[in-house]
């Protein structure tokens, strides 16, 4: 997989239409990068997490302005952090630090006017053809954590089947999908979800 990217950006290189738009739920969307961020944060051991409650959390540097920026929005550690609070705070300016990271590194260009401002890109070093296959070439072997990871985050968009073009019964789908069936982001992502859906 490419190392350059963290798992949130390849969920935004896959998500552009054919017109270069962002055409998703933006709620959805946002609370799913800014999962990722903090499931790749917990990756590395920086960030102490179960299904319900973020424990604590390094604020020193990751060196990626995502993973960093996901930091700065939860502040100092403090008391305990509803798992729901943190991808609600976290999800404030995730989408902004991913596209412009993918605009900063030449990943994505702005194509220049966009109809009623609504911005338009174009892939450059990354798409979702470099994402499937990418992916299907995992599924043959051993998927990396980030690998499992985007797997599971695009399953949990409903995205999987349409990015890898394979049909629902297709066995390589199923292997992906039991190869990341352990990842936390997207349960907690679904969590905080139904929290902010419900009526309080």
């Amino acid at each position: 997989m490419n190392g350059e990217l963290v798992v949130g950006e390849e969920i935004a290189v896959v998500a552009l239409d054919e017109s270069g738009r962002l055409n998703v739920q933006r709620t959805k969307f946002d609370f799913h990068l800014a999962g990722a961020a903090l499931a790749e944060l917990r990756h590395q051991n920086r960030v102490q997490a179960d299904d319900r409650t973020l424990r604590g959390w390094d604020v020193e540097p990751t060196g990626h302005p995502v993973l960093d920026e996901a930091v700065r929005r939860l502040g100092r550690p403090g008391p305990n952090v509803r798992i729901e609070r943190a991808i609600a705070t976290v999800a404030g300016t995730a989408r902004r630090a991913v596209f412009g990271h993918l605009v900063e590194t030449g990943t994505l260009t702005v194509q220049p006017g966009g109809f009623l401002r609504a911005t338009r890109y174009t892939t450059v070093r990354r798409s979702a053809d470099g994402v499937r296959t990418d992916l299907l070439r995992a599924e043959a072997g051993d998927p990396t954590a980030h690998e499992r990871s985007l797997i599971a985050f695009l399953r949990s968009l409903g995205w999987l089947p349409e990015i890898l073009r394979l049909p629902p019964t297709d066995s390589r789908l199923d292997s992906l999908t039991r190869s990341a069936a352990d990842e936390w982001g997207p349960s907690a992502v679904r969590r905080a979800l139904d929290f902010f859906r419900a009526p309080h």
